[in-house]
């Protein structure tokens, strides 16, 4: 495979993403953290990364983890079959 594919095709997959994950390894036990519990204090702190420009994707990581009535964004494949 060329590298101008593996390009387009990474390309794609950055343009799909739904949660940001820019906390990288923050995330693997943030579910154990006081933070966890206290949806309104992640909803914050992902309006913080927005100011910041640290956010990607449409919803945060941990806000999603933190809040178990989350509404999650709607698919691209979910929009094209309504």
């Amino acid at each position: 495979m060329r590298n101008k594919d593996i390009q387009i095709r990474h390309n794609k997959v950055k343009e799909n993403v739904v949660f940001c994950s820019e906390c990288g390894a923050q995330l693997d036990e943030f579910w154990q953290t006081p933070e966890s519990k206290d949806p309104a204090l992640t909803k914050a702190r992902s309006e913080w990364c927005k100011k910041q420009g640290r956010f990607t994707g449409e919803m945060c990581s941990k806000h999603f983890i933190s809040n178990p009535d989350a509404v999650l964004p709607p698919l691209d494949d979910a929009e094209d079959e309504q």
